[in-house]
């Protein structure tokens, strides 16, 4: 079965174990929907909110089921601007030193 998508329907997808479900994380929307091979219903998963799916290229989307198909992975881009500093820290000894 050929399914088609209304444009723009970017985002990642995966097959369900049994092949009987495709799931995609769609970019334009940011949801996670079901879509039924057979019939080519969809169904709403759920709102992805702020997680949209992310990939530097279209053709990097990947997204996987865990073999129980309770979860849905799949790649997010959250930059953040934190600066981390570590007082206190006694530098290691270099390798050569230890014998």
């Amino acid at each position: 079965m050929l399914l088609n998508f209304p444009q723009p329907r970017g985002g990642a997808i995966a097959w369900a174990r049994d092949g009987g479900t495709l799931y995609q994380a769609r970019l334009d929307t940011r949801q996670l929907v079901a879509i039924n091979a057979a019939s080519g219903r969809e169904s709403l998963v759920r709102d992805l909110g702020e997680l949209a799916p992310y990939s530097s290229v279209n053709a990097g989307w990947r997204a996987s089921i865990t073999p129980d198909g309770a979860e849905f992975v799949y790649t997010i881009n959250r930059p953040r601007e934190e600066i981390w500093i570590l007082s206190g820290i006694r530098a290691p000894k270099p390798w050569y030193r230890f014998w």
